[in-house]
């Protein structure tokens, strides 16, 4: 048998024969092949190649929430905080001009704020709709009522059942305080 040296060889392309399963991409290389498993999954390419739980990897930042999804996962900042999902920075919601109300000021934590009536304010929860759910919290001016009863032996007594009867029926109508007469 006579060799011939001059002709050349032909690498054969296994990928045309799809040797790799339905998630890996078959790549010829010179005499063989290789089947890497696509983008989120995992294996050897030629037998299998199964769902990588990127969640259960920390792929997501500590302060999102993290959803594995097929060949991928998504991230979600947590409330309070902002980014892509792999990178979560706080929020200052104080930054915010709708973060209190008005006659409070807002302080700032890590993923949260919360507000504190100013001085001279307390604060009033007030029912804004028909539904359980609709109450508000407000900051509402600190009214001081005295009431001077000339000519009787029992002012004093009198005047301390009138304020906590003043306090206990005031009502918040529009930015307006008012007793159940509509007077204060």
């Amino acid at each position: 048998m006579v060799l011939n040296f001059l002709q050349p060889c032909f690498d054969i392309d296994e990928c045309t024969n799809d040797p790799c399963v339905a998630l890996a991409t078959c790549v010829n290389l010179p005499g063989t092949f290789e089947c890497p498993c696509n983008s989120g999954y995992e294996g050897d390419g030629e037998v299998e190649c199964t769902d990588i739980d990127e969640c259960a990897l920390d792929y997501c930042d500590t302060n999102a929430s993290c959803i594995n999804t097929i060949g991928s996962v998504e991230c979600f900042c947590n409330a309070g905080y902002a980014g892509n999902g792999t990178y979560c920075e706080n929020v200052n919601e104080c930054e915010q001009d709708s973060a209190c109300q008005e006659f409070a000021t807002c302080f700032d934590n890590i993923g949260s704020f919360y507000c504190t009536c100013d001085a001279g304010y307390r604060l009033h929860t007030a029912q804004v709709g028909a539904a359980d759910e609709d109450v508000v919290d407000l900051c509402v001016e600190i009214v001081d009522c005295e009431v001077k009863l000339y000519k009787s032996p029992y002012k004093r007594l009198i005047g301390k059942i009138f304020r906590r009867k003043i306090e206990e029926t005031i009502t918040l109508g529009p930015r307006i305080l008012s007793d159940k007469h509509g007077k204060l």
